[in-house]
């Protein structure tokens, strides 16, 4: 597993626009990119040997920096301003679920209980299982004939349509019944199991009567579904991140200036980006302002835009010239004569009204 540092990169983002970013990292050796041996792993930060020295690097939890990928024909561990060859982010779970993928099941004895498989640290006795479903008996119960240990569903079950006993075949008359063991149960109960999330890199071991609160509530990498209804179901550790980055059903707020208006993801994209006045949109006539908000559309086009199709300015005196506004100083200068012209035509007409007016007073 190896980690590489690099001094100095520039980071671009696009979004509408492109900007540059310069950061800085901490240098652990005189070379600008170096390769170091990552001795360990702890709960808060990184061991690094470097130049034969131990050296801790703080970890980020968030899994903002550091990434499992390929970095310059290397794979491992590598800080995230080597390379763009690198997977999704991890943090230190992701990292230890990495770690332990295909490293099989742990040591120990495969036992069977409620339906589901588990690992036990120790083999249970033979007797202590239900001789109907062999699996550990579940809410054990002992016969009073031979002293078999069975489900209590499953005798209950069997009681229903035979009356001997399931191990000795002896009859009610002859002793068959059946009472709660609880020394029984406290020995099932006792067995020391690991989580059935061993593969994926939980660490944790104790009683199986520990194990179904364990895996509903503290396991980080059991499978839970989205609190939000997407019906996504991930490891629990990486659900608060889906919660708040990624689930198209968390509330968010639209991002454009003057619009306040709080909604689903998935709603935002799929239908409020196309109708918020306040959302930044492409000029239909590409102009120089490339982008214009949506409400100001019409007086953007009408008033404003460059590209614009436009009627020359004496057109109620005649004038039939369109063109882009951009263009149209030039037709009011190439034409004054022209508009002078009709101007002084239009002039004469109304002259003329006006005598025939003055004329029928008369």
């Amino acid at each position: 597993m190896w980690l590489i540092i690099k001094e100095q990169i520039d980071l671009y983002v696009v979004i509408g626009y492109i900007i540059k970013l310069n950061y800085t990292f901490i240098t652990l050796a005189a070379s600008a990119k170096a390769v170091y041996p990552l001795i360990a792993v702890n709960e808060d930060e990184l061991t690094l040997k470097v130049n034969d020295h131990i050296t801790n690097i703080q970890w980020d939890r968030d899994g903002s920096t550091w990434a499992l990928g390929t970095c310059n024909g290397k794979t491992g561990f590598f800080h995230t301003a080597c390379t763009t060859e690198y997977n999704p982010l991890v943090s230190r779970l992701q990292y230890l679920q990495e770690l332990t993928k295909g490293r099989g099941k742990p040591d120990g004895h495969e036992v069977h209980y409620e339906g589901n498989m588990y690992i036990s640290k120790e083999k249970p006795q033979d007797w202590v299982s239900c001789i109907i479903c062999t699996e550990l008996a579940s809410v054990p119960v002992q016969t009073g004939c031979c002293g078999s240990s069975f489900c209590l569903k499953c005798i209950e079950e069997w009681a229903k349509s035979s009356a001997t006993c399931p191990h000795c075949r002896k009859t009610r008359k002859d002793g068959f019944s059946f009472n709660k063991d609880l020394r029984t149960e406290r020995l099932i109960k006792d067995l020391k199991l690991f989580c059935t999330n061993y593969n994926s890199g939980c660490e944790w071991n104790g009683e199986l009567r520990d194990v179904a609160d364990h895996l509903a509530k503290t396991c980080q990498f059991e499978a839970v579904p989205c609190p939000l209804k997407c019906l996504r179901k991930l490891p629990r550790f990486q659900m608060k991140r889906h919660v708040e980055e990624e689930c198209p059903l968390r509330k968010i707020k639209c991002p454009f200036a003057g619009c306040n208006r709080s909604i689903t993801y998935k709603s935002m994209i799929e239908v409020h980006y196309q109708e918020c006045l306040f959302c930044p949109v492409r000029c239909p006539n590409h102009c120089k302002d490339r982008f214009i908000v949506r409400m100001d559309k019409e007086r953007h086009l009408t008033e404003e835009c460059m590209e614009a199709i436009i009627d020359c300015e004496f057109a109620e005196f005649g004038c039939n010239c369109q063109a882009k506004r951009k263009d149209m100083p030039n037709h009011l200068e190439e034409a004054v004569h022209f508009h002078l012209s009709m101007l002084l035509k239009d002039y004469r007409k109304l002259q003329q009204k006006v005598e025939s007016i003055d004329l029928s007073k008369d």
